[in-house]
């Protein structure tokens, strides 16, 4: 299968259509549907199966883990917030901390690059999947564009920003109290040193 290059300026989404034909349990032959889907700027693809998504019924929900209750060891609830976190330097922010809302924000004690910080969305320090308030994914997020700002106002040789969030220990989350991870560096990651020579040969 050949790719032909796009137009200039332009972005082409394209898909391929096909078909699985299969004996189901049972003796009955079937032809089952199967999209792939390009990106015109990464390269990458994904497949669609319409089967599935046909017969699937709604994710039930784990069950809360362990730490669900465990508000007293938690560094990211008030009070023990103030005294178990680092601050930001004075450069970044004066009071050493960034609040907007309910969210606060401070440097990950764990850095993973020079500008490296972690966002609390609110006091709640249990939010099971679904149910957190808009409003405080707002104002976190804010907060995160925020900090951003003063990092890009320090140095503007750190160009390579990303906010990203693990909740929950099935999604590689450390601590349940939900919080954002902010990342500015002048060393790009993997995905984005990809993207930026992909769009560089797309253009």
């Amino acid at each position: 299968m050949t790719m032909a290059g796009p137009e200039p300026g332009k972005l082409v989404f394209r898909k391929l259509a096909l078909t699985a034909e299969i004996i189901e349990p049972g003796g009955r032959p079937a032809a089952k549907k199967i999209e792939i889907r390009f990106d015109p700027l990464s390269g990458r693809s994904c497949r669609i199966t319409f089967a599935r998504a046909a017969t699937e019924k709604e994710p039930e929900l784990p069950p809360p883990p362990p730490a669900a209750a465990a508000t007293e060891n938690c560094p990211f609830c008030p009070p023990r917030r103030e005294t178990a976190t680092p601050t930001l330097i004075p450069a970044l922010a004066e009071g050493g901390r960034l609040k907007r809302g309910a969210s606060v924000l401070f440097p990950n004690l764990f850095p993973y690059g020079r500008y490296s910080a972690v966002c609390v969305i609110d006091d709640n320090h249990f939010v099971e999947i679904g149910t957190a308030a808009p409003r405080s994914y707002a104002e976190a997020l804010q907060n995160c564009a925020d900090y951003l700002r003063r990092v890009k106002a320090c140095d503007e040789r750190a160009v390579y920003l990303a906010i990203t969030q693990n909740h929950l220990p099935a999604a590689g989350g450390s601590l349940v109290h939900p919080h954002l991870q902010v990342h500015a560096d002048r060393m790009p990651a993997n995905f984005p040193r990809f993207l930026a020579a992909r769009t560089a040969a797309y253009r």
